[in-house]
């Protein structure tokens, strides 16, 4: 991600590292992009609700009755009101910099209530992405129109993605109502094998991945 957006001249910052001046880097980066983790996500989230709690009733009732209307509409795929934006909203949206266009969270997974969170009060695109190092990061990425939740999205242009049965702890592929096992990956974005540490011989610097060989192309199995 960072390759990419330098490739693109675009400009980096981070976070200090304390999650509790979060908030305070996001209003001096002002980013246009925020690409994040779940748990400074629930962060934010967490901040959010407690300023609303300490607001007055009024302001407690017009929250609420306004994130409702926006979730609703954007759950059943009508437009959503830029009165709302306005009136409530965009007052959130100046805690992460007034900026921000694209959030993507990554490395573990969000609950639905955050991630519907981030989408009702921050405006613009929210990804929800699986992916590894060995993958080149993205494996698969929600759709900008998808407002569903409890899912990773469809694979990456890049990628293709299989399950294989693990028979000694019962995952099979022809689980109902949803299918489990060994999740397997193939495509030109996945890497061919990795530094063999403590190998004597330099003829074995580099060890393979466990594969399967399938046509012209092996699937590579990224997760345990």
């Amino acid at each position: 991600m960072e390759y990419t957006c330098l490739h693109k001249g675009v400009g980096i910052g981070f976070f200090r590292g304390d999650v509790l001046g979060l908030l305070d880097d996001m209003a001096a980066l002002k980013p246009t992009m925020f690409i994040s983790v779940p748990r400074l996500l629930n962060r934010i989230h967490d901040a959010v609700q407690a300023g609303v709690k300490e607001g007055s009733f009024a302001k407690r009732m017009l929250f609420g009755r306004a994130y409702a209307a926006k979730k609703a509409a954007m759950a059943e795929g009508r437009p959503v009101s830029a009165f709302w934006d306005r009136l409530v909203f965009s007052k959130l949206r100046e805690k992460l910099g007034g900026r921000v266009r694209l959030i993507s969270s990554g490395s573990a997974p969000i609950s639905p209530e955050v991630l519907d969170f981030l989408r009702v009060c921050f405006g613009g695109v929210v990804f929800e992405g699986y992916g590894m190092t060995e993958s080149a990061c993205v494996i698969s990425k929600t759709a900008p129109d998808d407002f569903s939740t409890g899912h990773v999205g469809p694979p990456a242009s890049s990628c293709e993605i299989k399950l294989v049965d693990v028979q000694e702890m019962g995952y099979l592929e022809s689980d109902q109502p949803f299918p489990r096992g060994e999740i397997c990956v193939r495509g030109p974005s996945i890497f061919q094998g990795a530094p063999c540490q403590g190998c004597a011989s330099p003829d074995r610097a580099h060890s393979p991945l466990r594969s399967q060989a399938t046509s012209r192309t092996r699937w590579r199995r990224l997760q345990r």
